[in-house]
């Protein structure tokens, strides 16, 4: 198959104060069959999105998140050979959601959001055609692991002047678990689907990076219902310098069809080398 895969997003991040920060974010998504017969079995799907969110730290422990996101997306899908003309599917998605973080102790952070999200499908931009309204749960726990800790007292020892101790970053553990609508690029439909995601950070080096990470989801309702979809990945990660880094690992994607959609069962694994190079400054 030829697959295509590509975005682009501009955001901006606005504090008005310590306590008070305003953040939105566009993008465009592209992504699915490249070509006639790709499309047959898989739609290309692309569109525009868009997320805004207001946070505000109430307090030393405890941060307040208000969040608006929205996506629209057109799929074309091309029939067999026999019906040569083309076939297009809409649909769309926004989801309003509040959330509250709190911090256990200095290394931990709990995460807790509800809120309500509508998707439907559109007849052609902007006539869109609400299908169904549901409720946005979702709940996080963040760890941060100290790799080394601080000595103190007479176990200090004596260091020339200027030097400094050299210490690795925090390993961080992560774990969520959420349920809210989904837009499937597979088959340009949406429905309710639970999530849960594990990931673990761990500095092997002051240059090198060790990072795993799985997800999961499951299709709560409409044709695709108990459909189960799992993903996984292992990245090593040279951090050449501030503005460069260099990645190298495996990862893989396992599916397995529901009882009343014919969709494909999916075993892959791959290889991948990536190259991150950023820029940020305050303006």
């Amino acid at each position: 198959v030829e697959y295509l895969s590509a975005s682009a997003a501009a955001g901006v991040e606005w504090r008005s104060s310590s306590r008070l920060a305003v953040t939105g974010t566009l993008s465009y998504l592209v992504q699915g069959g490249a070509d006639a017969p790709t499309r047959e079995v898989l739609p290309l799907g692309r569109g525009p999105s868009f997320s805004a969110s207001l946070e505000w730290a109430a307090g030393h422990r405890d941060t307040l998140t208000t969040s608006l996101s929205g996506s629209y997306y057109a799929f074309l899908r091309e029939a067999p050979a026999a019906a040569p003309e083309q076939l297009a599917n809409n649909a769309w998605i926004s989801q309003l959601v509040e959330s509250w973080e709190h911090r256990l102790a200095p290394s931990s952070r709990l995460r807790l959001g509800l809120g309500v999200a509508v998707a439907g499908n559109a007849i052609d931009f902007p006539r869109l055609v609400l299908r169904r309204t549901s409720l946005v749960g979702e709940i996080g726990y963040r760890l941060e692991l100290a790799r080394q800790p601080e000595a103190a007292g007479p176990q200090v020892e004596e260091r020339p002047p200027g030097a400094v101790e050299e210490r690795l970053p925090p390993a961080e553990l992560r774990i969520s678990a959420r349920a809210a609508p989904f837009v499937d690029f597979s088959s340009g439909l949406a429905y309710n689907r639970a999530e849960a995601f594990g990931g673990l950070g761990w500095p092997l080096a002051r240059d090198w990076r060790l990072d795993a990470s799985l997800s999961a989801g499951l299709a709560l309702d409409g044709i695709q219902r108990g459909q189960w979809t799992a993903a996984g990945q292992l990245a090593a990660t040279w951090i050449a310098a501030r503005w460069a880094r260099f990645s190298a690992g495996l990862n893989g994607l396992w599916q397995e069809a529901g009882p009343n959609l014919p969709a494909s069962s999916i075993r892959q694994v791959g290889l991948f080398l990536g190259v991150n190079v950023s820029q940020s400054d305050s303006l």
